[in-house]
This record gives C-alpha cells, sequence and structure tokens, in this order.
C-alpha cells in the first residue's frame, strides 16, 4: 500500500479513463452521469457491510485508489488518531491533507476494504477507482454514495438492491451526453 499526493490521484483517474468532469459530476447532489445512488446516512451502523460490498464490486483488479476528497466536515464523527495510528502502522507519517491517495494492490483487498469502512464511517467524501477501469464510486459526506458503472451493466442494481439499502437508478441529463453513456 501506497499513500498518494492529489497529483498523482489525479493521473490515476486519467489512467483509469475518468476525467476531472466526471469527477466532479459524481460529487454533485444531483447526478449529471448515469449512476446508482445508495442514501447511506441511516446505514453508517453498517459501514463496514457497505465497504465490503463496493470493494466486492471491484471483483478483479491490477490497483485501486481511495481518493479521499472532503475530511473534516463533520469531526465529531472522525476518529483521526485512528485513522492516523492505522497510516503509521502502513509506514506512512504524512497527513491526509498532502497525500489524500490510498493507493491498493490487488492483493490488499482488506486494507482496501478497511480504508473504504473508515472513511463511510467517518462521513468523508471519497472517489473510489480501479485500474483497469469498470465502475468507481463516490462517497459524499452528506450521506449517499454513487456507483458509476459502464454503460450496460444491467446486473448492478440488482447487487445493490441485495445490500437492502435505499438506492435510486439515475440517468443523466438528456442534454448532456458522457463517455460513460
Amino acid at each position: 500500500m501506497r499513500f498518494l499526493k492529489l497529483n498523482d490521484c489525479l493521473r490515476f483517474a486519467s489512467d483509469a479513463g475518468v476525467t476531472e468532469a466526471e469527477l466532479a459530476a459524481a460529487a454533485q447532489e444531483s447526478a449529471e452521469i448515469p449512476a446508482i445512488r445508495v442514501d447511506i446516512e441511516d446505514n453508517r451502523h453498517r459501514a463496514f457491510f457497505l465497504a465490503t460490498q463496493l470493494v466486492g464490486l471491484f471483483q478483479e483488479f491490477e490497483y485501486g485508489l481511495m481518493w479521499v476528497t472532503d475530511f473534516g466536515i463533520w469531526p465529531s464523527s472522525e476518529n483521526q488518531h485512528l485513522y492516523y495510528r492505522l497510516r503509521r502502522a502502513l509506514g506512512d507519517s504524512e497527513k491526509l491533507n498532502t497525500h489524500p491517495g490510498h493507493l491498493f494492490a490487488a492483493n490488499e483487498q482488506d486494507d482496501f476494504i478497511t480504508f473504504v469502512h473508515l472513511a463511510i464511517e467517518f462521513g468523508w467524501g471519497a472517489n473510489i477507482l480501479i485500474k483497469p477501469p469498470y465502475k468507481w464510486v463516490h462517497t459524499s459526506h452528506d450521506g449517499w454514495l454513487r456507483i458509476i458503472s459502464a454503460p450496460g451493466d444491467k446486473n448492478l442494481a440488482e447487487v445493490v438492491k441485495a445490500w437492502s439499502v435505499p438506492f435510486q437508478i439515475e440517468k443523466a441529463k438528456a442534454n448532456k451526453r458522457t463517455r460513460l453513456q
């Protein structure tokens, strides 16, 4: 596992085929891209389950990135002592604001799940991407997450339905075609 600076996170996203415009759109309250939006506000007690399911969506990947985009918004929900202890245990002493990326190799899936769990539990905004690209996730500090997948992924809604959490299928606005349509 490695921790990345912002420009490295942007490069990873670009290499994974995700544009800055798509990252920005996924973080907005209303969808501009086709996605599944999951309400997690009332399900934070299931953060570990949700993290396991999200990372499990990726199945096979070479590298996964959890890029923290928002933190410190709900300080009473964050246990920064725990987070930095875990980070130090993995050999890193950098701060989240200078190294927001968390890069995982395929054999580090348990670590990947753990950090996604913390992001959900703490109410952090984050982009979760993989290489090779297929689908990616944006978690919001406002209690929802958005799963963006390749066109034609018909099974994704059924998979999310089995999580027993409220969700809705979002479609891109008619006048805004995206690379994902």
